[in-house]
């Protein structure tokens, strides 16, 4: 696997990512719960913003093929959950599960490359991203002890 592949995977990785987190702001607006939502559209930016330095460091813009790049390393993991687990009646315990699922299969993937590479430059890239989504994590896990109280 090169730079430019990994790179890619991370794109596409955060863009699941904002996409499902947009999807449970949609969720969790029916639960009138305004903390939920912000902090949904909150998680969906940080998203955005990983997605966008992962395409400024491959040297990415919005034609590149990312699909096309990703289909040359197959057997990857995804960070996107099944948003047909989230089943009514729509919860925000069952919300924020789904996504604490998610960032915990992102931190799985990042250790796993940086754990399996033999590049370094990828092995620092993605040890960074995997301390970024164990942000994530920690976020979450502290979101859903607030709301359980």
């Amino acid at each position: 696997m090169d730079i430019q592949t990994f790179l890619a995977h991370a794109v596409k990785l955060e863009l699941d990512a904002e996409e499902t987190y947009l999807k449970l702001v949609e969720l969790t607006m029916t639960l009138d719960n305004r903390d939920a939502v912000e902090f949904f559209r909150e998680m969906a930016g940080f998203s955005r913003m990983h997605r966008n330095t992962a395409m400024q460091r491959a040297g990415f813009d919005d034609s590149t093929d990312i699909h096309g790049i990703i289909d040359t390393w197959p057997d990857s993991i995804n960070e996107t959950p099944d948003i047909n687990e989230f089943k009514p009646p729509h919860d925000l315990e069952g919300a924020l599960a789904l996504a604490l699922a998610s960032e915990n299969r992102a931190v799985v993937f990042y250790d796993g490359v940086a754990q399996t590479t033999t590049d370094p430059q990828i092995r620092r890239i993605a040890s960074e991203f995997a301390a970024e989504e164990r942000g994530h994590v920690l976020a979450l896990e502290r979101f859903l002890g607030l709301q359980c109280y």
